[in-house]
């Protein structure tokens, strides 16, 4: 006989609010994620950036494939009345290498950029604790996340974008936690 399967809770936890705005970003060259959380928890932006380049792509091309991302990033920012938090999903190294180190530069550009127009240092959440944080479970299939999160009444695009959100409310969770 089989354990039986355990339900994550679908039940929406009751909305914090905070006392900033909340960026997540999941980064991925061919389609970054971008959310805007508000003050009261409600998603502002919801967007997917970028684009897949040609393995024979020129490094120029991939520079302004980088430029392209952050600038998008900077410009979701400047749309908002004041600095926010930002933070950004932690490494998956399950990837093959070259696309790690891209990534990696990515990273790199995109913190570069933020830190140049508003001054602000972007915090780093793993995936499996912003998971575990705001879903409850730190090993949640990244498939089934987009799921939960429309059972829970939000609107989520993409699986990019189901991540930018995770990232976003596990961080403004654990700095109200903090502000407490």
């Amino acid at each position: 006989m089989k354990p039986p399967r355990i339900q994550l809770e679908l039940v929406p936890p009751p909305k914090i609010s905070t006392e900033f705005y909340t960026v997540g970003l999941d980064l991925s060259l061919a389609s970054t994620g971008i959310v805007v959380i508000d003050k009261d928890g409600d998603i502002n932006l919801q967007r997917t950036v970028g684009y897949s380049l040609k393995e024979d792509a020129s490094e120029r091309e991939s520079i302004e494939r980088q430029m392209y991302i952050a600038t998008s990033v900077i410009d979701a920012m400047k749309a908002l009345p004041e600095r926010p938090r930002v933070v950004i999903e932690g490494y998956a190294f399950s990837k093959r290498s070259s696309s790690v180190t891209k990534l990696a530069e990515l990273r790199g550009v995109v913190k570069s950029q933020i830190w140049l127009v508003f001054q602000v240092c972007a915090d780093i959440v793993t995936v499996g604790e912003a998971r575990r944080v705001v879903l409850g479970k730190g090993n949640t299939a990244k498939s089934s996340v987009v799921g939960i999160l429309r059972a829970r009444g939000l609107t989520i695009g993409n699986n990019d974008i189901a991540d930018a959100y995770v990232v976003a409310e596990c961080l403004r969770r654990k700095k109200q936690i903090a502000e407490r």
